[in-house]
């Protein structure tokens, strides 16, 4: 799966935000540090998301939404729940990557709090804490 590095903050993920496109856009809410991004193929559509890539990207907000919201598609496109994540390749863009290898292996390692996809709330609640070891 595959989507824009786009990362549009929000006040929340509720639908009655989106209006009338709300129910087929492809989305979700992460949040980090207390705020919440919107992230997934069609965040684009968010009014007021553009993508930034900055010297020091993956040290932003937007970098850890985009990468959780990778593990959450993950869970959403497979079905499959993955409580702890042994190898979790990260990288992009190859010039943070370079100039923050450190930092960025200390940011993905951890516990990271997901929303659940949808078909596995019955089970798994309303959030999913995921290790990256």
């Amino acid at each position: 799966m595959l989507f824009r590095s786009i990362a549009p903050a929000t006040m929340n993920d509720n639908d009655d935000e989106y209006e009338d496109f709300a129910a087929t856009i492809d989305r979700a809410a992460v949040s980090v540090r207390g705020s919440k991004y919107l992230i997934g193929p069609e965040a684009y559509l968010v009014r007021g998301a553009t993508p930034r890539l900055e010297k020091d990207y993956v040290l932003w907000d937007q970098y850890m939404a985009l990468l959780r919201g990778a593990m959450y598609y993950m869970m959403k496109k497979t079905g499959i729940v993955r409580k702890t994540i042994d190898c979790l390749v990260v990288g992009l863009p190859v010039s943070n990557f370079i100039n923050h290898k450190k930092e960025l292996k200390e940011l993905a390692a951890g516990i990271h709090t997901l929303p659940t996809p949808y078909g596995l709330k019955s089970i798994y609640g309303s959030t999913i804490d995921v290790t990256v070891e």
